[in-house]
């Protein structure tokens, strides 16, 4: 703003892109159908869909409103070119603060942030190792599909057994899902390997 930037982040690129789906108030639309826009759309972050999808073909209107109850705005795109992924967000602003003002503060707040996600990717591996003989980035990518009580009892294993569910760790939730996939839905193997790590 006038010259000085704010580091400020307006709104997550989901966010951005669903609002403006909503604001094109396009009655028609079902629930679905802006689902797949604003998942095609969000390339930041990992767009899912979950709880009850009998509603899917149902129009957005009877939910976000209709054309009629509000001026629909030209569609913006989204800026990609300032966005990042989401799990990056505070580090980023971590590293412009420090970038900024090179203050010893902005330094330690930084650098604790960079260690605790090297700290959480290492114990992540070390999980993923003990489960399925590979490191976390090696495991086939998620389809979507969550073994729910599977991935509760390995977070609740987590939570008994490591360090606090922090912003760096929250991003390794996927990983405990692939592990719940691998293990065909059995928590026993993820726990035993998380207690064995933690």
């Amino acid at each position: 703003m006038n010259g000085k930037s704010l580091m400020t982040c307006l709104g997550d690129l989901y966010s951005v892109n669903w609002m403006e789906d909503a604001d094109l108030g396009n009655s028609g639309e079902t629930l679905q159908a802006q689902f797949n826009t604003v998942k095609t759309e969000t390339n930041k972050s990992h767009v899912l869909q979950f709880g009850d999808l009998s509603i899917a073909q149902e129009a957005i209107a009877d939910y976000e409103g209709s054309k009629d109850e509000a001026v629909a705005a030209p569609r913006a795109r989204a800026s990609s070119s300032t966005s990042i992924v989401s799990e990056n967000a505070a580090l980023s602003s971590a590293f412009h603060r420090f970038a900024a003002h090179g203050d010893d503060a902005s330094a330690e707040e930084l650098i604790k942030m960079v260690q605790d996600r090297q700290a959480a990717t290492k114990r992540f591996d070390s999980i993923s190792r003990h489960v399925a003989g590979v490191n976390a980035a090696a495991l086939p990518s998620h389809d979507g599909h969550i073994l729910m009580d599977c991935h509760h009892a390995a977070h609740e294993a987590y939570k008994v057994h490591c360090p606090e569910w922090a912003e760096g760790t929250f991003t390794h939730s996927r990983t405990l899902a692939q592990l719940c996939k691998h293990t065909g839905g059995k928590s026993a193997p993820i726990a035993a390997a998380i207690a064995a790590t933690c």
